[in-house]
């Protein structure tokens, strides 16, 4: 009778813990304290509320509830939840995004080129720290600019009414 393999354990980086530098997790991974700098995971990478990461994050399925200032790269899947606010490039093969979160930047859903089909590591470097710079300026208009939440039943009840047509007074 063979022994089935074990799970690998979690990864957590605690509430009160500040991480400065690269975080590389080859098993699932939880963040519900800071870190600045990268943040790679292997499996599933679950950013918590509480969280903010000031950085790249990297993983096969992120589920994001926290900040994140920072490129996201999600090989399956991620999911923007209810608390999350990202600004920043968000690349990933499948997005949900939940009702009340924030985002600011670029996103491409899709397939994701292979590791082989990325240009050099130059232009990724100079891609990476422009991208970076357009992600501070937008965080920064996203912060100044007032919260605008739309309601799905306030949709609902525009999709039913229908357009209306609005005209200049004479």
């Amino acid at each position: 009778m063979s022994n089935p393999a074990p799970t690998p354990q979690a990864t957590v980086i605690a509430a009160h813990t500040f991480i400065k530098g690269e975080v590389q997790c080859s098993g699932p991974a939880t963040i519900t304290g800071r870190v600045e700098g990268a943040v790679t995971a292997q499996d599933q990478l679950d950013i918590s509320a509480e969280a903010y990461i000031e950085g790249d994050v990297q993983g096969a399925v992120i589920e994001i509830n926290g900040s994140i200032k920072g490129n996201i790269l999600a090989t399956r899947s991620c999911r923007l939840g209810p608390t999350a606010k990202v600004a920043g490039e968000l690349r990933a093969a499948n997005l949900s995004i939940a009702e009340g979160a924030c985002f600011v930047g670029q996103v491409s859903v899709g397939a994701i080129d292979a590791p082989n089909d990325t240009p050099a590591t130059e232009s990724v470097a100079h891609r990476l720290d422009a991208l970076a710079a357009d992600s501070r300026e937008l965080a920064e208009i996203a912060a100044a600019a007032p919260v605008v939440r739309v309601s799905a039943e306030a949709v609902q009840k525009a999709v039913q009414r229908g357009p209306q047509i609005i005209r200049p007074r004479a």
